[in-house]
Parts: structure tokens; C-alpha cells; sequence
């Protein structure tokens, strides 16, 4: 196994990735959209143009996950779970689910926006709905 001993990297921001960023340091969540009408599941490098940006549901449903049993930073300590969420208004994201014990998540659980302050940044996760 290999263990950084540093703390998580920051998100690299480009201008592709940027909105989701911004909006994230405002405690919002934002994705690309294509046309207006279709979701992007997450930020791509080279989203273009014919995107467009749009604040999402901040609930949605745990769609499939992982935990995970070893970590390469200081800072995310194992186990930790990284599931697959369906938004209420249609996308799914890549995320973290924190606030909970990882043998406590459940597929179809329902979970709530937040973040992780990781200091220049903000990085959008989700824990159990209230």
C-alpha cells in the first residue's frame, strides 16, 4: 500500500471546471447543463460553449456506493464512503458521504448537501437527510 503523508490536493480549477468551483464557495451546487435541458453528471475539461450552468437539487438518494478502506491522505481517514447519488431533479454525482458511520449507508438512503472546507477550496459531499 501507499500512504502520502500529506493532505488532500486541492481541486484543479481550469476554466472548463471553474463555475462548479465558484458556485461551491458560495455553498451552492451547479452543474452543466447542454442546451439547457441535459444534466452533465459532473464537470468535464472542455465543457464548451454550448453548456450552460444551473444550480441543482441539494437532495437526492444514494444511488450505489463504496467504502473504502484506505486512504493515501493525512486528512481523509479510512474507512471513508464514496457513493453515486441521484439528485431529485434527474443527475447523478460522484461524491462523498459523510457525517455517518460507512456501515450506516444504505442504497436508497436519503442524503443532504454540504461541504468540506479544504481551505482555498470547498468541496461539495452529502450526509443523511434531516
Amino acid at each position: 500500500m501507499i500512504h502520502v503523508d500529506a493532505k488532500r490536493p486541492q481541486p484543479h480549477v481550469i476554466p472548463s471546471t471553474a463555475p462548479y468551483w465558484a458556485a461551491a464557495a458560495e455553498d451552492r451546487l451547479e452543474l452543466p447543463r447542454r442546451g439547457g435541458t441535459a444534466w452533465e453528471p459532473y464537470p468535464r475539461p472542455g465543457t464548451g460553449a454550448d453548456y450552460d450552468w444551473a444550480e441543482t437539487s441539494t437532495t437526492g438518494t444514494v444511488y450505489t456506493f463504496s467504502i473504502m478502506q484506505f486512504s493515501p491522505y493525512d486528512d481523509l481517514p479510512a474507512p471513508f464512503v464514496v457513493g453515486l447519488v441521484q439528485l431529485d431533479d434527474g443527475p447523478r454525482v460522484m461524491t462523498n458521504i459523510v457525517e455517518i458511520e460507512p456501515n450506516e449507508v444504505t442504497i436508497g438512503m436519503k442524503v443532504e448537501f454540504t461541504f468540506i472546507d479544504l481551505g482555498d477550496n470547498r468541496l461539495p459531499v452529502f450526509r443523511p437527510a434531516t
